[in-house]
């Protein structure tokens, strides 16, 4: 990603997080900012779209579209942790993607498996 890309998937991701952290009613515009930011390649706006997806949170739910999200985020090993890794193998096991709370500012207690866990180990 060139560094305008960069600039411009950035600014679309913080308008995002402000239309979140504001509670604004208009969630369409919000996730349409998310949107444009992940297909930019951002992976944090990936991360964010793959959980919405996969909780329904603002959106309708939607397995299909959660899992594509959290793979790209994945492939651009979004943290250190690699809880994209992990919460893309519940996806794939038909769970929701994290376990425990999903809160505001996506402030998640996130379950710590080791990476060679087989999707069908995950509780």
């Amino acid at each position: 990603m060139s560094n305008k890309e960069e600039g411009t998937a950035n600014a679309y991701y913080q308008m995002a997080k402000k239309y979140e952290e504001e509670k604004r009613e208009d969630k369409e515009q919000m996730i349409l900012y998310y949107t444009r930011a992940a297909e930019q390649g951002h992976e944090t706006a990936q991360y964010v779209l793959g959980l919405k997806y996969g909780f329904g949170s603002d959106v309708p739910k939607d397995l299909e579209k959660a899992i594509y999200w959290m793979s790209l985020s994945a492939e651009q090993e979004y943290d250190s942790k690699g809880e994209a890794h992990k919460a893309l193998a519940r996806l794939h096991a038909g769970k929701t993607p994290v376990g425990g709370c999903y809160g505001s500012h996506m402030r998640l207690r996130l379950l710590r498996l080791p990476r060679s866990m087989d999707a069908s180990q995950i509780p």
